[in-house]
C-alpha cells in the first residue's frame, strides 16, 4: 500500500500560495509583459503617425500659403496684362491717344515718337516708347486731359511736363509720356488687339497687267503742267509711298489688315499694298493708312486732290482723306464711295474751298463701312497729286515761294537749314533773306523767312 502523505493545513495554504505566485508570474510573464510592449510598440506608431499628420499639416498649410501667393502673382500679372502694352506696337499707341485727344478740348496739333529703347525699372529691364505732345489750351482742359491718361486703359507715365502761359492767356507746353511692354517679362503667348506696323517689301508681282494698262513714269505726273479747257494747271505729288513711316490703324479691334511696301506701281519703284478685313455691326467702321509723322500740308485750297488706286474687285468701302485744320478739328473728305474699277484708276474730289480752313494737314487715308456688314480685300495706293490753276506757265516758274520757321531754344543758322532742306550748305540763303550775318544771334521764338 502506497502511503499516504498528510500536508498540515499550513503546508497546504504554502502551496497554494506558490501556486498563485507561479500563476502570477507566469501571466506577467507570458501575458502582461508582452501586452505591455503591445501597447509601447502602438504607443509609438501612434507617436509616428502624429509626426506624420503633422508634415502633412505643415505641407498642406504651406501650399494653401503657395496657392494664395500664386493667386496673387495671376491677380498682377492680369493687372500688368490689362495697364500695359503686350508690345511696343506704334499704331495702337498712336490709335489709344488719339481717343483721349478727340475726346478732348485740349489743343494738340502733333504727337512726336521716339524710338523705342530699354529701360530699368527696379530690377527688371523692359522696352519703354517717349512720346512728345505738345499742346495748348486752359487749366481746365489740361487738367481733364492729364486725368483722362490717368484713367486710360493702359498705363502712361508722365515723366515731364512744361507750361508756359501764352499771349492770349491759354497754357502751352509739352507733355513728355513713357509707354512700357511687358513682353520681355511675362513669358506666354499674348494677343494683341491691334496690327503693327508692316514695311517688308513683297517682291512677287500679285496681278498680270490687264487690257489697256500701261507703266508711266514719275516725271509724267510730278510737277506736270497741261491745259484743260484754256486753264493752265500743275500737278503736284504730295506722296508717292516711297519711304517709310506709314501704319495701319483701326477704329475698333475688329478691324484688322496691315500695310506694305510693294515691288509694282503707278509710280516710282513701289506702291503700298494695303490688307484690310472690316466687321461691324450696329456702326460705322474704318481702317486707317496713317502718315501722320510726314507732315503733309496743304497751304491753301487746290482744285482737286487724288490717289492712284489699284483694285482687284469690287468694295462696297468707301475711300477718303482725313485732314486735320490747326485747331486740331478733323475734316474728312469722301473720294469714292464704294470700289467697282479693276486695276490702277486716279480717284479724286474737289478738297474745302474756304480760306480759313487752311493749312490743313493730311493725315490719313480711310476706308470706311456701314454698319452690319463686313468685307475683306487688298488694295494698292500709289501718288497722292493736288492740282492748282496756273495764270501762267512761265510766270509760275519763275515764281518764289516761301514758308516759316519758328526758331527753337539752341537752333542755329546751319541747324535749320539741314532741317528745313536736309544739309546745312544752304544756311546762307536762310540768311540773305533775313538780313542776317555769320555773328547774328538767333533769338528762341523769332521768326525766319524760308526760302522753298
Amino acid at each position: 500500500m502506497k502511503k499516504r502523505i498528510n500536508l498540515s493545513k499550513k503546508e497546504k495554504n504554502l502551496l497554494i500560495l506558490l501556486l498563485l505566485v507561479m500563476l502570477l508570474w507566469l501571466f506577467y510573464r507570458f501575458v502582461f509583459t508582452r501586452q505591455s510592449i503591445k501597447i509601447s510598440e502602438l504607443e509609438q506608431e501612434k507617436n509616428n503617425y502624429y509626426n506624420e499628420l503633422f508634415k502633412i499639416d505643415t505641407i498642406l498649410a504651406r501650399d494653401k500659403t503657395i496657392i494664395k501667393e500664386w493667386s496673387e502673382l495671376n491677380e498682377d500679372v492680369r493687372y500688368i496684362q490689362d495697364k500695359y502694352f503686350a508690345v511696343i506696337d506704334q499704331p495702337e499707341i498712336m490709335h489709344m491717344l488719339n481717343d483721349i485727344v478727340d475726346s478732348n478740348s485740349l489743343k494738340i496739333p502733333s504727337m512726336y515718337f521716339k524710338v523705342p529703347d530699354y529701360e530699368m525699372l527696379g530690377d527688371i529691364e523692359t522696352k519703354c516708347l517717349g512720346i512728345s505732345i505738345p499742346f495748348e489750351g486752359s487749366y481746365g482742359e489740361l487738367g481733364t486731359f492729364l486725368s483722362d491718361l490717368t484713367f486710360s486703359s493702359k498705363r502712361f507715365l508722365v515723366n515731364q511736363l512744361t507750361i508756359s502761359k501764352a499771349d492770349n492767356g491759354n497754357l502751352i507746353g509739352q507733355i513728355s509720356l513713357n509707354a512700357y511692354s511687358y513682353d520681355e517679362i511675362i513669358d506666354g503667348n499674348i494677343d494683341s488687339t491691334y496690327n503693327t506696323e508692316v514695311q517688308k517689301v513683297i517682291k512677287e508681282d500679285p496681278f498680270i497687267p490687264y487690257e489697256g494698262y500701261s507703266a508711266e513714269s514719275v516725271e509724267d505726273v510730278y510737277g506736270e503742267d497741261y491745259q484743260i479747257d484754256g486753264e493752265i494747271k500743275t500737278r503736284i505729288t504730295l506722296e508717292d509711298f516711297e519711304g517709310d513711316d506709314i501704319f495701319f490703324m483701326s477704329t475698333s479691334p475688329d478691324v484688322t489688315g496691315k500695310v506694305s511696301k510693294f515691288s509694282s506701281s503707278k509710280h516710282g519703284k513701289y506702291s503700298l499694298r494695303t490688307e484690310f478685313f472690316i466687321y461691324t455691326e450696329n456702326k460705322e467702321e474704318r481702317a486707317y493708312i496713317v502718315f501722320d509723322d510726314k507732315d503733309i500740308f496743304l497751304k491753301y485750297p487746290p482744285t482737286s486732290i487724288g490717289v492712284w488706286a489699284h483694285s482687284y474687285g469690287y468694295s462696297p468701302v468707301t475711300l477718303g482723306f482725313r485732314f486735320q485744320d490747326q485747331e486740331g478739328n478733323k475734316v474728312d473728305l469722301e473720294l469714292s464711295k464704294g470700289v467697282n474699277w479693276i486695276g490702277w484708276e486716279f480717284i479724286e474730289t474737289m478738297p474745302p474751298q474756304d480760306i480759313n480752313l487752311y493749312p490743313l494737314k493730311l493725315q490719313r487715308i480711310y476706308l470706311e463701312l456701314g454698319k452690319n456688314k463686313d468685307d475683306y480685300g487688298v488694295i494698292l495706293f500709289d501718288n497722292i497729286e493736288i492740282e492748282y490753276p496756273l495764270r501762267d506757265n512761265e510766270e509760275q516758274k519763275q515764281e518764289k515761294s516761301f514758308s516759316f520757321y519758328l526758331v527753337q531754344y539752341g537752333d542755329t543758322l546751319e541747324s535749320i537749314s539741314e532741317k528745313v532742306y536736309g544739309t546745312k550748305l544752304k544756311y546762307k540763303e536762310i540768311m540773305k533773306e533775313n538780313g542776317l550775318s555769320n555773328n547774328s544771334c538767333l533769338e528762341a521764338g523769332e521768326i525766319l523767312v524760308i526760302p522753298n
